[in-house]
């Protein structure tokens, strides 16, 4: 019984703002239809993305360019780290603190 209870109050917010988002972009209560569009809109279209496979795509395309960016922060900053350990000019430089 308790668990029911902490689950209801956990989705309570959750859905009391999709109801409210619905509701604002319904009334027209926020400006801008393509800026602020429906919830029930931007699930259909996800739906349709989905079963598309036009989404997945997207997905995988921007999860490869993140993790390259990922890849290319860590290297340059292990680069910069070992440098500054190595030369007190560049530390004394480049240290945050």
């Amino acid at each position: 019984m308790k668990r029911r209870m902490r689950l209801g109050q956990g989705l309570l917010p959750v859905v009391a703002f999709v109801v409210l988002w619905e509701a604002a972009a319904r009334f027209h209560l926020i400006p801008g239809r393509f800026f602020f569009p429906p919830f029930s809109e931007v699930m259909q279209q996800f739906y349709e993305l989905t079963v598309s496979g036009i989404l997945t795509a997207n997905f995988f395309s921007s999860l490869t360019r993140v993790l390259i960016g990922f890849c290319a922060g860590s290297i340059a900053g292990l680069i910069m780290g070992i440098l500054m350990g190595w030369n007190s000019i560049l530390d004394k430089t480049f240290s945050p603190l």
